[in-house]
């Protein structure tokens, strides 16, 4: 499956399973998938414009996990913002890295 256009520290809007729309920021890029950051804001219709500043992330549950390209692609994502991804938000993706590292 060919890679998307994305680069670390774009946030795009994606589609969930419940059919709601979800934030996810991309912390990392590589061959076998994306490395991402869940945000808590959900709604009904696809953002167009989102204000980085505002957003939060769940209170329980993953807020950073790995995705495969393929299943990337299937959540129909669309970029929002960028917002530069800095050595502190890759601490998960190092732990990750180290515990298995596998999509």
């Amino acid at each position: 499956m060919p890679h998307l256009p994305f680069v670390a520290g774009d946030i795009v809007s994606v589609l969930s399973q419940d059919g709601k729309y979800r934030i996810l920021r991309i912390l990392v890029v590589d061959e076998g998938g994306l490395f991402t950051q869940l945000f808590a804001q959900q709604f009904t219709d696809r953002p167009r414009l989102i204000n980085i500043n505002r957003l939060s992330t769940p209170a329980f549950g993953p807020v950073n996990f790995p995705v495969t390209h393929e299943q990337f692609s299937l959540c129909r994502p669309e970029v929002l913002a960028y917002q530069r991804v800095g050595d502190e938000d890759l601490k998960d993706y190092r732990l990750w890295l180290k515990d298995n590292g596998t999509y």
